[in-house]
């Protein structure tokens, strides 16, 4: 699943991310899939190559930033 939104530089993305709203560390809280945002830089894309899931943020404020799907039903994070 890629992202609908496309940036012609990592600049571009960088503002519009700038431009939105804080979020408290509670409303993140869970696991995010993740989706590629084309940017323009060289290793757009690596990652979901690579079996790239998403993000895990647990209550205590732990986080796993790099979770793969191994298998059908397993997410390993890396780190």
């Amino acid at each position: 699943m890629s992202s609908p939104l496309k940036f012609e530089t990592q600049e571009e993305a960088l503002v519009f991310f700038d431009s939105l709203d804080p979020i408290t560390p509670s409303e993140l809280i869970g696991l995010w899939k993740g989706s590629s945002l084309p940017t323009g830089h060289p290793l757009d894309g690596a990652l979901e190559s690579l079996g790239w899931y998403g993000k895990r943020f647990h209550a205590d404020r732990r986080a796993d930033a790099l979770l793969f799907s191994v298998g059908s039903r397993r997410l390993v994070p890396l780190g």
